[in-house]
């Protein structure tokens, strides 16, 4: 009998981790557009328009890197990093400036939200302009996802 009660002591210890894992990620599965919005809003209180020098750019997946429509620049923007837990993703713009072996972050007032697996392309043409379209933004434990349909020009 005694065994009995330790397996249903067990089990019932299990079960309590498992609602509570279920609990933890309710809490985190907000309402992706709802967060979105803070995040656009947050952004465009904050933001100042210039280019600022910074170290190179955190580690980062299915973001993008495009030449830059001047030919002597790169640039990076976006994409996602998973610590084996939560997915952060970013909308940061980076410059790379060859020549000068130099990282830059760009800030404008209106930017794109936070985004990963977008496409973007530059276009010389008319003084030069990126353009960037679509990609996903997802709960931090990437059970909801929402997916962008939206292009962004860059210049």
């Amino acid at each position: 009998r005694g065994k009995g009660a330790l397996k249903t002591g067990e089990k019932t210890a299990k079960s309590e981790e498992k609602q509570q894992r279920r609990d933890a990620n309710q809490q985190d599965n907000e309402d992706l557009e709802k967060v979105l919005k803070e995040l656009a809003a947050m952004q465009a209180s904050e933001a100042v328009a210039g280019e600022v020098v910074v170290p190179p750019p955190s580690p980062r997946a299915n973001s993008s890197l495009t030449l830059h429509p001047s030919g002597n620049d790169l640039l990076v923007f976006g994409g996602e990093h998973f610590d084996g837990k939560k997915c952060r993703f970013y909308s940061d713009l980076f410059r790379y400036s060859i020549k000068r072996n130099e990282w830059r972050l760009v800030s404008a007032k209106q930017s794109p939200p936070p985004r990963s697996s977008h496409q973007a392309v530059a276009v010389p043409s008319g003084g030069g302009s990126v353009f960037l379209f679509g990609g996903e933004f997802s709960s931090a434990n990437q059970t909801q996802f929402y997916h962008y349909r939206d292009l962004w020009c860059l210049d």
